[in-house]
Order: C-alpha cells, then structure tokens, then sequence
C-alpha cells in the first residue's frame, strides 16, 4: 500500500477508536443518571412515609432533587448521540414527579443485576430485566438485587410467573 492510503487507515483507526471511546464514557453517563434517578425515588418515597409539616417540607426538597436528577439524566437519554446508546441499552426517559404524585420507579421494581464476572449493572426495571431473559442477553443463573438492598436472588426466583401467568 502506499503511504497516503496507509496515513487514511491510520486515521480512520484513530477516529474509531475515539468514536468507541466517547461512547463508553456515554454509556457511563447515562448509567450514573439512571443510577441517581431511581436513588432518588427511593428517597422520594422514604420522605413521602411520615405525615407532617416536616414531612411536607423534606418531601418538597427530595422532589426537587429528584426532577433535577430527572432532567439531568433526561438531557443526556433524550440528545443525540445519548438516545441512540440508551436505545441500545434499554434506557428510557425518566418522568418527573409533580406535587401530590409519586415516583414511577420504586426499589421494589428498580435492581441491580450481575453479569458473568459478578460485575453489577443497572439499576434496570422489571420489564427490561424480563426483556433482556427473554431474549438471552441475561442467563438464568445472573443475580439480581433490588437498589438499596443487599440481598442477591436468581433471575428466574424473581421473574419466575405467578400461577397461570407464563414467564
């Protein structure tokens, strides 16, 4: 080959590269926010318990850093070239939470899962842990932890079907 096609290679292996790169750290990010996010329904939720004047104002608080975290991630998950990684890894859109509502996610339904290697992923919902079984990306022995807690379970204890439902 000659030289300028080699110094083309040489480019386009660079760019690539940097491409890759970019969006792992993308990735990264939109696993962080999704992460805050469900952290701070969690928190949300916990405000939410106690009745109170004090309650009331410590629910207020949790839902301002609760949105703030939602627009956040929010800003990443909905921008180009973030949507098209969150697409890829099963990340949606977090909601906002109004006054008088609560939050989407809770840590019943938000876990963490382990991959071969036991490195922990997520948080991941219900629904997209079911999809990623369904479709072979998880195994029916990786284990699973709802956030907050530290109690590991087989996917297929947590995912199995209820009587008459299928998986």
């Amino acid at each position: 080959m000659n030289t300028p096609m080699l110094a083309l290679l040489g480019t386009l292996l660079m760019v690539f590269a940097a491409g890759a790169a970019f969006a792992l750290r993308l990735y990264n990010r939109l696993q962080r926010g999704a992460q805050e996010v469900a952290e701070t329904a969690c928190n949300l939720l916990a405000a939410m318990e106690p009745a109170g004047a004090a309650a009331s104002a410590a629910v207020a608080q949790q839902r301002v850093l609760h949105n703030a975290a939602v627009r956040r991630y929010n800003s990443v998950c909905m921008s180009f070239p973030g949507l098209l990684i969150a697409r890829r890894a099963g990340l949606a859109r977090a909601p906002y939470v109004e006054p008088g509502t609560r939050p989407v996610c809770t840590a019943a339904d938000v876990v963490m899962y382990l991959r071969p290697g036991g490195v922990p992923q997520g948080p991941a919902t219900l629904t997209a842990l079911r999809a990623m079984f369904a479709d072979g990306r998880l195994a029916d022995d990786a284990m699973v932890c709802a956030v907050g807690r530290t109690d590991w379970l087989p996917i297929g204890a947590l995912l199995a079907p209820k009587a008459g439902q299928m998986r």
